[in-house]
């Protein structure tokens, strides 16, 4: 769906998305609207190999202290070339290598080691990151990340996710529109057709964590979360028929989404 982010206020979805290029407006919206709204002093970004949030004076505009920049090295190397060969500004930004997609990966180790301090207000970015990555992957980065959001009340996550059923519906996908789906591996399990938004705000709180903020695609099975550690109130937007829907998953949900989130095997690769 489309979004409009405008400084110092919520996304706000218009239009119920069915394209790549659609959804993919909603989550650059997104994301840069929790820089905007989101009060802290460092902003560390997860596969940040093609990202350039660090770079946009006008979306930073002095906002932040410092970004972190985690990607793999080799990429990492050649965007801080890149970057110092066209004359933008470095000091604000630290780069990170590691490869957040291998499995035990010690990202959150090196994050420490180049600066990061988890006792400073800090928001974390994973757009595209969870379920573009196998379950247990995308499952460690949210403990990771977990862990770092316990020590400062005023830190948040920001993520983008599907559902499980999604996940399966994307597979089958891959043979009629192979060159308009994203990778998708991991969907939030148990996540179905009626019940996508209230699961996968359950999925949240099963990991100890709040939901601040939620926004929903429900026919598309998308969405995206801010959420931190501290206790926090829902705010819920979505376009779909209404999550009066309660928990009742129709059987075909329940056989899509039974393994979906949580088993390697259940995945989809990208066109």
């Amino acid at each position: 769906g489309y979004a409009i982010a405008i400084p110092g206020l919520e996304v706000k979805v218009y239009k119920e998305g069915r394209t790549e290029i659609e959804r993919k407006a909603s989550r650059v919206a997104f994301f840069d609207s929790m820089i905007n709204q989101t009060h802290v002093k460092q902003v560390v970004i997860l596969d940040a190999e093609f990202d350039s949030r660090a770079y946009d004076d006008d979306l930073l505009n002095n906002r932040v202290d410092i970004i972190y920049e985690v990607g793999r090295k080799a990429l990492m190397k050649k965007k801080r070339k890149k970057m110092k060969s066209a004359g933008r500004d470095l000091s604000h930004v630290v780069y990170v290598p590691a490869n957040i997609r291998e499995t035990d990966s010690d990202w959150g180790k090196q994050l420490v080691r180049n600066g990061y301090d988890p006792r400073r207000s800090t928001l974390f970015i994973c757009e595209e990151v969870l379920f573009s990555n196998r379950s247990r992957v995308a499952e460690d980065i949210v403990g990771i990340i977990s862990d770092f959001l316990e020590k400062n009340p005023e830190s948040y996550l920001a993520f983008d996710y599907f559902d499980a059923f999604s996940v399966r519906r994307n597979i089958l996908s891959l043979f009629m529109a192979p060159f308009n789906i994203t990778n998708v591996w991991f969907g939030i399990p148990k996540a179905g057709k009626k019940n996508g938004a209230r699961s996968a705000e359950k999925w949240v709180k099963g990991l100890s964590l709040s939901v601040v903020e939620h926004v929903r695609m429900d026919k598309i099975g998308y969405g995206f979360m801010k959420v931190t550690a501290a206790d926090g109130e829902v705010d819920s937007s979505s376009e779909s028929e209404s999550e009066s829907d309660s928990d009742d998953d129709s059987s075909s949900d329940s056989d899509s989404d039974s393994d979906s989130g949580s088993s390697d095997s259940d995945s989809a690769s990208s066109g």
